[in-house]
């Protein structure tokens, strides 16, 4: 079952706004889930909880890493609001009084502001880009994250989603070269040698995504359609699994 997370109110780094950043307790993906072989995972009416936001009060790009919790919305207004004055002093004289008082505190604070707290917002791939490019990513695994999500941004028209690459086809190959040098200066090599493979062979390295391929011993059935395709001398992503 999908469910929802109590939602978090969290402070805007770029201008201190109070923001909601919605949150899941658990997916369901109801086998409507696609993995792709560029390590993509398309969930059906989940949107993906990014590293990176948009604050729509200053229009700023932030990690959400970054931004300050406030506290946890209430999800629903408590049951004791409506309680008549026997219920009330039934719980003060077994000493739940001042628990409940705190709920409903807490509830109308929020409803008092919910008017002027927004939603934080998912920037658009051209937003990823310009952070690329304006230098967002501070550390390595920083850059990992953008430059992977614009890898995937430049894969999505072959997945049939109408979602616009701001970048021109040698931005795009530009991009999967540096990402390819960030994960080969990496430490932890063998757990991202599927992506380098990957990576390989979308950039027509067909060669050297076999030699790297061939000895990963991770995700056989992975590899093995990987392995398939590169041999084949062919670079377009494809669907992998559905679950």
């Amino acid at each position: 079952m999908t469910r929802l997370a109590a939602p978090a109110i969290i402070e805007s780094p770029c201008c201190q706004s109070k923001l909601l950043q919605q949150r899941f307790a658990s997916i369901n993906t109801f086998g409507l889930a696609t993995r792709w072989s560029d390590g993509y995972t398309d969930i059906f009416l989940a949107p993906e909880a990014g590293s990176l936001a948009c604050c729509p009060a200053c229009t700023g790009i932030f990690w959400v890493e970054d931004a300050r919790e406030l506290g946890r919305a209430p999800t629903r207004e408590p049951e004791s609001l409506h309680w008549g004055w026997p219920r009330r002093l039934l719980a003060h004289m077994t000493g739940h009084y001042e628990g409940l008082c705190a709920e409903e505190k807490t509830w109308q604070a929020f409803h008092d502001e919910e008017l002027f707290i927004t939603a934080l917002e998912r920037p658009r791939p051209a937003e990823i880009l310009n952070a690329v490019q304006r230098g967002k990513a501070t550390t390595p695994a920083r850059e990992i994250y953008l430059r992977t999500r614009l890898w995937w941004i430049g894969n999505h028209r072959q997945r049939g989603r109408r979602i616009e690459n701001p970048m021109t086809l040698e931005q795009t190959e530009d991009n999967m070269r540096s990402l390819l040098a960030l994960h080969k200066a990496s430490n932890d090599v063998d757990s991202i040698a599927v992506t380098v493979g990957e990576l390989l062979r979308q950039l027509g390295r067909f060669d050297e995504a076999v030699a790297v391929l061939e000895n990963v011993a991770l995700e056989p059935n992975l590899v093995a359609v990987m392995l398939r395709l590169a041999k084949q001398r062919k670079s377009e992503i494809c669907a992998i699994e559905q679950f």
